[in-house]
């Protein structure tokens, strides 16, 4: 009896391992890095207003509030009628998570870079200074979610997101 339980716990054990060699012969949801050549990925420039979309943190200053569009940018919104706020402009800054204003500058990250924004002259705003790689732990070699992807190959610039998509024989799993 003892021999019987032992082979059935024996089987059960094989058929519960897990095969991912699977999927690396075959196709699999995963993810494929979306690139941006260097001067692309480092250019912050003002546009017009547009919707909120990914909302981040939100700073004041004056009768301004700064809103961070997640990996975008920056919302300037007027609210001098604390009644009617009205968006004024947008900051695009690509690779934008962090944000930061204090007196008359707006302190961000472009992807890995630091960048200092004047903000004295609003709408009109001036990019100071940069201070390259200040946060190298911003990575983009792998995708927002564990799984499968396509290897990053960086002669086709930088990593500036991930989208999902079928892949066929993925290289690359995290």
């Amino acid at each position: 009896m003892l021999r019987l339980y032992l082979l059935c716990c024996l089987c059960l054990s094989l058929f519960s391992c897990r095969d991912d060699v699977r999927w690396i012969n075959g196709s699999v949801n995963g993810f494929v890095p979306v690139y941006s050549k260097d001067t692309m990925s480092r250019e912050i420039t003002v546009k017009p207003v547009r919707n909120t979309t990914k909302a981040g943190k939100i700073y004041t200053y004056n009768n301004y509030l700064f809103q961070n569009e997640v990996d975008s940018g920056i919302h300037i919104i007027n609210y001098a009628d604390k009644l009617h706020p009205q968006k004024t402009a947008f900051i695009s800054i690509p690779g934008c998570t962090e944000v930061a204003v204090e007196d008359h500058f707006i302190y961000a990250n472009n992807y890995n870079d630091l960048v200092v924004i004047d903000i004295s002259l609003l709408p009109a705003v001036k990019v100071t200074n940069r201070v390259p790689n200040a946060f190298p732990a911003v990575n983009q070699m792998y995708p927002p979610e564990n799984g499968y992807f396509e290897c990053v190959d960086p002669s086709k610039g930088r990593v500036t997101g991930w989208k999902r998509q079928q892949l066929v024989n993925p290289k690359c799993q995290r």
